[in-house]
Formats: C-alpha cells, sequence, structure tokens
C-alpha cells in the first residue's frame, strides 16, 4: 500500500474485512464479498427492478417531515420523535473501521412518541398508501397496539391524524 490516503478498492477491502470481523463474533454466518458489498460500486449492486412510484407521491422522508411536524403540533400528543435505524461501517484515524448497528430492535417504526394519556406511539411512514410493511413493521406495531399503544401506517398528515383519533381512550 502506498503512503498517504487509501484508494477506494483498499477501503472496500477494509470495510469488508471489519464486517466479517463483527459478523463472525456475532456468531453469523453471512461472509461480505465484492460481489455482494454495496460499497463496492454501483456497476456490482443487484438489479432490483424498477420500483413502483405514484407520480403524485412525495419521497417518504418528505411525509415522514410533514407528519413530525403535525404530530409535534398535536394536542393529544405529549413527543414525538424521529427514530434513525440502521448500520454503517465507520473509519478511524488509525485507519481501521468499526460496524455500527443503530438500534436492535427489527421492525422499529419512523416516528415514536408518547400520548398525553401516557400511550406509546409509533407511526411508520410510507411515500403513499399502497406501501407495505415489512413482516418486522407490522409485528412491532401489533406488539404495540396489543400493550394498548397507539400505532398504524401513515401515508399522509391526514391519515397520521386519523390514527391518533380513532384511537381514543
Amino acid at each position: 500500500m502506498k503512503r498517504g490516503r487509501p484508494t477506494l478498492a483498499e477501503q472496500i477491502r477494509r470495510n469488508e474485512a471489519a464486517l466479517n470481523q463483527y459478523l463472525h463474533a456475532a456468531h453469523k454466518s453471512l461472509i461480505v464479498t465484492s460481489t455482494n458489498n454495496p460499497l463496492a460500486g454501483a456497476d456490482e449492486l443487484p438489479h432490483r427492478g424498477p420500483k413502483r412510484k405514484t407520480a403524485d407521491a412525495p419521497p417518504e422522508s418528505v411525509v415522514q417531515r410533514e407528519v413530525l411536524a403535525a404530530l409535534r403540533a398535536h394536542p393529544k400528543v405529549a413527543w414525538c420523535g424521529r427514530i434513525n435505524s440502521g448500520t454503517a461501517v465507520a473509519q478511524n484515524s488509525d485507519g481501521s473501521s468499526r460496524y455500527t448497528r443503530f438500534h436492535t430492535i427489527r421492525g422499529m417504526s419512523d416516528l415514536l412518541g408518547q400520548m398525553r394519556d401516557g400511550r406509546m406511539l409509533a407511526i411508520e411512514c410510507k411515500r403513499d398508501h399502497h406501501g407495505r410493511l415489512t413482516e418486522d413493521q407490522a409485528a412491532f406495531l401489533d406488539k404495540v397496539r396489543e400493550n394498548n399503544g397507539v400505532a398504524g401506517m401513515a401515508w399522509s398528515v391526514d391519515s397520521a391524524i386519523e390514527i391518533i383519533e380513532r384511537t381514543e381512550k
């Protein structure tokens, strides 16, 4: 390796090695290679097929921001916030890297909060009413409802308010 800044290929190899080390420590059998690593380059990513998009539907991030602002202003909501989830490989200053998971609850909703009456609030945002919940997301929302929480899937401010209004205590 040359002195100075590592090449992209060297960074990818380091990231793969760090990820494999983490997965081995976590007793996972997946081995990351350049053929299944999304950091390996756009040309090597598997084709997932066309995404079904509604022409008029805003991106999910816009829906989340609008719903979050409405929930924070709603008189029945004590607090609400965006929950970041996922994983990342961070580069350390010494050239090593580390794998970080942002939370460990599978299917956790995009927005979590609490109603003024004490119940938990969980809202999963989708870009339009055709959005589908994953099995983990559906199970999380069901668990919140089973424990007297307020939960649902929202694709607009109106649908989020409807979730709150239809689950009166």
